[in-house]
């Protein structure tokens, strides 16, 4: 194969001219260049201390003339903000609900009984003094029922003598003759008190007086009834009646 070379025509004038025009152009980029780094690196002269703050200030493109900065506009704002004294708000909490324990409470385990037989002997000494416990609470009980009802039929005993007594004489004849004794009559009363029968139980020994014996008991009817709980539907009485001078 053969290789063709082709030459192309040079000619330095224009060669020239290229070259040229090319310089001009780097030249004009460069100052241009040159022109934007000097205005942003160049800094105004200033006096005094440049805080950090002043100096990204002027490295920002300059805002217009008429709008003052934002910034330090809000920046009093601020300090204002923090130099303002911080109000407690006098804010009362629940109180936290009281926490309940639940506690189990142990119960004490109830003693079971043991069940043991008991002998023979044992059984019936235990039944024994069960027995002489019950007789002798109720013979207790008979005793004391027994001395109250003696207390109230001494005490009906003393109200009937009084009762006798505001009704008695002395026989007019038997007092001239100083006639004295104690004459016992034997009556019968209801339960009402009304005398039912009377008769002389024992004489004085003036009939004088015997007779005024009898007539008193049948004058002083009715008597005191008996006391509550009498069961007799009468009762029998023995009573002396005196008769003495004074």
């Amino acid at each position: 194969m053969r290789k063709h070379t082709v030459s192309l025509p040079w000619e330095p004038q224009s060669f020239n001219r290229w070259a040229s025009c090319f310089g001009t152009v780097l030249l004009a980029h460069g100052l241009l260049v040159a022109a934007t780094l000097g205005t942003w690196i160049t800094p105004e002269p200033t006096t005094g201390f440049v805080t950090g703050q002043a100096l990204l200030v002027d490295m920002l493109p300059a805002p217009p003339a008429s709008a003052p900065p934002s910034h330090a506009v809000e920046e009093p704002h601020q300090q204002e903000q923090k130099l303002q004294p911080v109000q407690e708000a006098d804010v009362t909490l629940p109180k936290p609900a009281p926490k309940t324990e639940s506690r189990r409470r142990k119960t004490n385990p109830k003693p079971t009984a043991l069940h043991t037989e008991e002998n023979p002997v044992q059984r019936k000494r235990s039944q024994d003094t069960a027995g002489r416990q019950e007789a002798s609470s109720n013979t207790s009980a008979i005793t004391q029922s027994d001395s109250s009802a003696a207390a109230k039929m001494s005490l009906w005993h003393g109200q009937i003598l009084s009762h006798l007594e505001r009704h008695k004489h002395y026989p007019r004849l038997a007092k001239a003759r100083y006639q004295e004794g104690t004459v016992i009559i034997r009556f019968r009363i209801a339960r009402t008190g009304d005398v039912l029968s009377v008769a002389l139980e024992e004489s004085s020994g003036f009939p004088l007086l015997d007779q005024e014996g009898l007539d008193l008991v049948r004058r002083a009817s009715p008597l005191p009834p008996p006391p509550p709980g009498t069961e007799s539907s009468a009762l029998e009485l023995v009573s002396p009646i005196q008769f003495y001078l004074r």
